[in-house]
Order: structure tokens, then C-alpha cells, then sequence
């Protein structure tokens, strides 16, 4: 790439203003009960199915995307909605537990 396409670059990125999709104004709910019990389920569902993979396959998968797009399936479903800060509380929350196997699986697998 040339300098002066650099800098056009550089130029086109330092004027594109940042827009947050939740604004610091809005009030939303997104550390509740709900959320991390419904992580909590989905990561150890995912854990003991990525455990049981990398004990017989000796790979895993990442189970982020899965728990994130459930999570919002479960709560259409069932709870009736949630906003997008609790969606993402349940995939951390599960994505986490969901990798948890991984500190003590790995050395099991030469086993």
C-alpha cells in the first residue's frame, strides 16, 4: 500500500464517529438471576459434551456462538425476552463454564 493511500485510510477511520448500540443513557437490566442461572446451565450442558469430545476425539469446539444464539431462543421462548446486555451476561457466563473442563481433560487424554 502507498503512503498516500495510507493516509487516505487514516483519514477515512479518524472521522467515522463511534456510535454505541446501547447508549449511556439508556437503563437496562443486565447483571440478574436469570441470566447467569440460565449461563450456568448451558455451560455445564456445553462443558460435559466438550469434555466427553476431547476425551474421545481429542479436539473441542467452542461452544460461544451455540450458547449465545440458545440463549436468546430461551428467553423468547420462555421468559418472554431479554435485553441484549443479559443475552451477553449468559453467553460469558456460559462460555466460561463451558471451558472449564480444559484445565484438567487435557492431561487425561494421553491417559
Amino acid at each position: 500500500m502507498t503512503s498516500e493511500a495510507q493516509s487516505s485510510v487514516a483519514a477515512a477511520t479518524t472521522n467515522i464517529e463511534h456510535k454505541p448500540f446501547v447508549p449511556e443513557s439508556t437503563v437496562m437490566p443486565e447483571l440478574t438471576l436469570a441470566p447467569v442461572i440460565v449461563g450456568a446451565i448451558l455451560g455445564i450442558v456445553f462443558g460435559a459434551s466438550s469434555l466427553y469430545l476431547v476425551l474421545q476425539v481429542g479436539m473441542t469446539v467452542s461452544a460461544s456462538i451455540p450458547i449465545a444464539v440458545l440463549s436468546i431462543t430461551l428467553f423468547r421462548v420462555f421468559g418472554g425476552g431479554a435485553n441484549i446486555l443479559q443475552n451477553n451476561i449468559v453467553q460469558t457466563t456460559g462460555s466460561a463454564g463451558s471451558r472449564s473442563h480444559s484445565a484438567w481433560a487435557s492431561p487425561c487424554r494421553h491417559c
